[in-house]
């Protein structure tokens, strides 16, 4: 779900809340936030979400999402590497 900058500081609250309604695993994400650290590099972005009071790691990011999502439906990514190219599989978990 998407959420506002001020609802930022209860996103495990909302998730667990409509989690507990839905009966289904729930993921928020502030898509403002994600589109303004769309060009930054990691450290930026480390940095940015902190100033906003959220750990980068737990917090309401759309990494956390793509890997609920992944882990819902049972999928993980297999990585290949060679002399032409690295892939990104999908495969069953």
């Amino acid at each position: 779900m998407n959420i506002a900058e001020s609802d930022l500081s209860n996103f495990a609250t909302i998730e667990s809340e409509l989690s507990a309604k839905l009966g289904k695993p729930v993921s928020a994400v502030c898509a403002k936030l994600e589109y303004e650290m769309l060009e930054m590099d990691e450290e930026d972005r480390v940095m940015f979400l902190e100033d906003y009071g959220v750990d980068p790691h737990t917090g309401p990011t759309l990494n956390k999402l793509i890997k609920l999502a992944f882990d819902t439906v049972g999928l993980m990514y297999y990585f290949t590497t060679g002399v032409k190219e690295t892939r990104a599989w999908t495969i069953p978990l």
